[in-house]
């Protein structure tokens, strides 16, 4: 998602064709999906996905959002911070 977001820069400056520039939220969730097979991908539904769904909205143009307990053991490696907000219930941590 970071490399995708910091891609944003030059795909606005030199790809794209309509006037306005791209922007990305992203919002990232981590636990188990419950589905059954037969179940096609747009229809699925499960809370993991929802709040993934909702960090996304909730969160900043061009930055990714996460619940801590996603991001936690990586936080180092990856340059988040401590967004001081909670969605469903998770604090989450954003990176822009």
């Amino acid at each position: 998602a970071q490399a995708i977001i910091k891609a944003l820069v030059k795909f606005n400056k030199d790809v794209k064709v309509i006037k306005r520039d791209f922007n990305i939220r992203a919002g990232i969730n981590s636990g188990d999906v419950f589905y059954e097979e037969a179940t096609p991908l747009e229809e699925m539904t499960d809370r993991v996905i929802d709040i993934a769904g909702h960090m996304q909205k909730h969160g900043c143009v061009n930055g990714v959002t996460i619940g801590r307990h996603s991001i936690e053991q990586l936080i180092s490696e990856f340059d988040f911070h401590d967004a001081g907000r909670e969605v469903d219930g998770c604090q989450i941590y954003e990176w822009n």
